[in-house]
């Protein structure tokens, strides 16, 4: 079996994981943030910036997988009809 095979084979199943590994780091920052937002800790206030700016970027990387996997999912399904 050659390699290409197996990358498409694993494509799926490397989807979901990278689903769940987005929403778990998301999830994660935004307990972060919600701890930095509330700190009266001006080191840990320096930061908030750059943990909002990694909030935008983990969403846009989510939306983008969602509307790359629903457009692969239109096409495999009017493939099959």
């Amino acid at each position: 079996m050659d390699e290409g095979s197996d990358n498409e084979l694993d494509e799926p199943q490397e989807t979901t994981i990278k689903k769940k590994l987005l929403s778990s780091t998301r999830n994660g920052n935004n307990a972060v943030i919600s701890f930095v937002g509330s700190s009266t800790n001006q080191e840990l206030q320096a930061y908030y910036a750059h943990l909002r700016t990694a909030s935008e970027i983990l969403i846009i990387e989510q939306h983008q997988m969602s509307v790359h996997q629903n457009f692969d999912n239109f096409f495999k399904s009017t493939l099959l009809h």
